[in-house]
């Protein structure tokens, strides 16, 4: 090679290698779901779930900003933060909060199968919903949870 060829060397360009860590890509799929399973039959599969959708979603955003407006209003028209000294204003919190819950666990449910009240099929609906989870805490707080775990909207 002579000395004027020197500095055209071909180059070959080289893949970028993938950066490593958490994909934030993988779980921006509003569509998927997650089945809680409640119930199992005698050979261990689901028999009893409820359906539910990512906190991602816009159901869930919708609801989550619908009871942020109305508990932003309330405490307009009350005039005054809330007294947690006094036990009706500690009441009124704690009913805010679990009447949040229930409406935030209901938008994150898409549906389920399996479930029954007195051995009678519990089918799914809104009114429903609203119902088991106003009634039934710890059905509620799964369903919240499962929503909130990422891991349970990665697309596989």
């Amino acid at each position: 090679m002579s000395d004027d060829n020197q500095d055209q060397v071909a180059y070959i360009e080289q893949p970028k290698p993938k950066a490593i860590g958490f994909d934030i890509g993988l779980s921006s799929d509003t569509d998927l779901t997650y089945d809680i399973p409640f119930g199992f039959d005698a050979d261990g599969a689901v028999n009893a779930a409820i359906t539910v959708i990512s906190k991602n979603s816009q159901a869930y955003k919708d609801a989550d900003r619908t009871l942020a407006r109305s508990q932003l209003k309330k405490s307009a028209v009350r005039g005054r933060p809330l007294d947690f000294k006094k036990d009706a204003d500690a009441d009124e919190f704690i009913d805010q909060r679990e009447s949040t819950d229930v409406a935030l666990a209901v938008s994150v449910t898409a549906g389920w199968f399996g479930l029954t009240n007195g051995g009678e099929e519990f089918a799914f609906s809104t009114a429903n919903a609203k119902a088991l989870y106003a009634k039934n805490a710890t059905v509620r707080n799964k369903v919240l949870a499962a929503a909130e775990e990422q891991a349970n909207f990665l697309k596989r």
